[in-house]
């Protein structure tokens, strides 16, 4: 501790009183030196802990296959399936066309402006991003011989009625962003099935 060299009552001379002054400052003592050395220490833990709750939140992938229910769509939705990671998302369900429309007003940033569909709409499937699978080659591209053509098309449709869907009947929302992200929200009215998909890049 810090050990004063002068009573209450004493006093110096005139000349003195710089070095008083400089000496009635008292040093830095060990247990502010810890306290600074523990303020430290928590932040590099804080750091750490945060850096890695971002890697994780970065690299976790949660998917499902045909669920009943899930508690972030409408409880009209059945026969969910999805994929979500922080740079892809896609899911898909059943539900009404009025149930979809007003599941779409509610979306993100102010709800989804869902239009007719005009013409055609291919929408990615969450199969696209749980398969392994690449989309199959044809081995002889050159002289495929009649049965080797009809093998690849029946595991390449597989393949593609797995990871995509085309749509020619109900209502669309495309937002494309300039960094190379984008959102689709579509409805498939003859299947009566909502599909999304989204992408940070």
């Amino acid at each position: 501790g810090t050990r004063w060299m002068w009573g209450r009552g004493s006093s110096l001379p005139e000349g003195d009183n710089k070095s008083l002054k400089l000496s009635a400052v008292p040093p830095v003592s060990y247990y502010s030196k810890g306290r600074v050395w523990l303020t430290l220490s928590t932040l590099v833990v804080l750091c750490s802990l945060g850096c890695l709750w971002v890697f994780s939140a970065s690299t976790h992938i949660d998917t499902g296959e045909h669920m009943a229910t899930v508690s972030w769509l409408p409880d009209e939705a059945t026969d969910v399936c999805y994929f979500k990671s922080y740079s892809y998302t896609a899911y898909e369900f059943d539900i009404s066309e009025q149930g979809f429309l007003d599941w779409a007003k509610g979306g993100v940033f102010g709800g989804w402006d869902v239009r007719p569909i005009d013409n055609q709409v291919i929408i990615l499937r969450y199969g696209y991003f749980t398969s392994s699978d690449e989309a199959p080659q044809l081995d002889n591209q050159n002289d495929p011989t009649e049965e080797e053509l009809e093998e690849w098309t029946r595991v390449y449709d597989h393949w593609n009625a797995k990871s995509r869907v085309t749509i020619s009947n109900g209502y669309v929302y495309v937002r494309e962003a300039s960094n190379g992200g984008d959102t689709y929200v579509a409805y498939d009215g003859n299947a009566g099935r909502a599909y999304f998909q989204s992408s940070i890049r």
